[in-house]
C-alpha cells in the first residue's frame, strides 16, 4: 500500500510538472559599429574655455564628438530564461553585456 501511494505521489508531480517549461538560452553577438549623421567627426576635439577669468579652476570644456565616426567591431553576449506557464503566460528574464564602439 505504500508503495502504491508513493508512486501516485510521483505520478501526480509529473504531470504537474509536464504542464510548464523552462527554457534557457546563451548568446554570442558580434558586428559593426560606427556613429553616422550630421554631427559626427572622425577626429575628437576637446575644447576648454575659462568661466570665470579671476579663477584658474573654473575652466570647463566640451568635446565635439567623444565617439568618433570611424568603424569598429562591436560583440556582445546573454543568457537568458524564461518559462511557460499553465495558463499560457511567458515569464522571462535575460542578462548581457555588449561593448558597442568606434574609433576615434
Amino acid at each position: 500500500m505504500r508503495q502504491l501511494l508513493l508512486i501516485g505521489a510521483l505520478a501526480g508531480l509529473a504531470t504537474t510538472a509536464q504542464a510548464q517549461a523552462w527554457e534557457t538560452s546563451a548568446h554570442l553577438t558580434g558586428g559593426g559599429f560606427n556613429f553616422r549623421g550630421a554631427s559626427a567627426e572622425r577626429a575628437s576635439i576637446l575644447n576648454m574655455y575659462r568661466t570665470n577669468v579671476v579663477s584658474p579652476t573654473g575652466s570647463t570644456g566640451y568635446t565635439n564628438n567623444p565617439y568618433g565616426a570611424r568603424p569598429g567591431l562591436s560583440y556582445g553576449v546573454a543568457l537568458q530564461q524564461q518559462r511557460v506557464t499553465k495558463g499560457r503566460l511567458l515569464l522571462g528574464l535575460q542578462a548581457g553585456y555588449e561593448r558597442l564602439r568606434s574609433r576615434s
